[in-house]
């Protein structure tokens, strides 16, 4: 059956009960997937949707074989998948992951949230990169756990912010305020601030899961982002990430900006989401917390498309 509808039936009763699901795998054959002597009618292993669904259901994927020949191909594909997958190989075919293994990939890999983006700007333009855990486990509720990086890039001194969120698995989002919520995300920019990218996959059904995809995108001020809600496999949680980027010279690390920009001094607030529930926020007020920076709004906002 379809990856996804397996992982529903062993996580709701009667298996729910009796069976607690840890660390999925994707076994994958290089030679296979990545070969070239693909004929002009038939359609290429990775674009497979029964293969997409196997890699977005499991947490690690295998290589069942060695990779020497298709190394730089197979980067290349896991370094597109989100949310990330923790990859492992084995000289030959035939040998197993030991599942104490397996588990820990996938705790691990899950447990990277908005640093992993972070990373890949720092490790190419930026002198500096700090980060902020906020919330260290998330709760049904619509209260997220939630990673804020910050990295200044050398050279025009900008800042880029990264704000992951990661909701329960039990917690359902409206379809609708969904896909306002990443449109007003997308299409958010001024002189100062914009945003560069945002994905999210998320519950929105009993056994539904939508990954946000962009069918348009807004190149200036005033345009908007075009969101569709395809189809996942994806089970583990819901999550939400946003990169955006401030020009250098409009504030840094000091107290709140003149323009009412903040900072990372005022993030820890963000803890108090935890326990408040008093700020209610609509899916279009996201664009003026992303504007004033204000990652406490952001939260509000994005809570707002939970069905509580």
């Amino acid at each position: 059956g379809h990856p996804g509808s397996v992982l529903d039936a062993l996580q709701k009763p009667p298996l729910g009960d009796a069976v607690e699901l840890m660390g999925t795998m994707c076994v994958l054959d290089p030679e296979f997937v990545f070969r070239d002597n693909i004929a002009d009618d038939e359609q290429s292993v990775v674009d497979s949707p029964l293969f997409v669904n196997q890699v977005a259901a499991s947490d690690v994927v295998l290589v069942n074989a060695r990779t020497d020949t298709y190394r730089d191909a197979l980067l290349t594909w896991h370094a597109t998948l989100w949310p990330p997958k923790s990859l492992e190989s084995t000289e030959q075919r035939g040998t197993a992951v030991p599942s104490r293994l397996l588990d820990q990939l996938a705790s691990d890999e899950h447990g990277k949230l908005a640093s992993l983006a972070t990373q890949v700007d720092a490790d190419t333009y930026a002198d500096t990169h700090t980060s902020y855990e906020l919330t260290r486990v998330s709760a049904p509720g619509g209260h997220p756990r939630v990673l804020i990086g910050r990295t200044r890039h050398a050279g025009d001194g900008s800042l880029t912010y990264s704000i992951g969120l990661v909701y329960h698995r039990e917690d359902i989002f409206d379809r609708t305020r969904l896909a306002e919520f990443m449109s007003t995300v997308l299409s958010t920019r001024d002189e100062v601030t914009r945003v560069l990218r945002a994905k999210a996959v998320m519950r929105t059904g009993t056994t539904a899961w939508s990954l946000a995809a962009v069918s348009g995108s807004a190149s200036s001020e005033g345009e908007t982002a075009e969101i569709t809600l395809d189809s996942s496999a994806y089970r583990r949680d819901s999550r939400l990430e946003i990169l955006v980027r401030q020009r250098g010279g409009c504030g840094d690390d000091d107290d709140d900006d003149d323009d009412g920009r903040q900072d990372e001094t005022s993030l820890p607030a963000l803890d108090m989401l935890k326990e408040d529930g008093s700020i209610a926020l609509a899916p279009g007020d996201a664009r003026d917390a992303l504007l004033r920076h204000d990652w406490i709004a952001l939260v509000a906002s994005a809570r707002s498309c939970v069905r509580l």
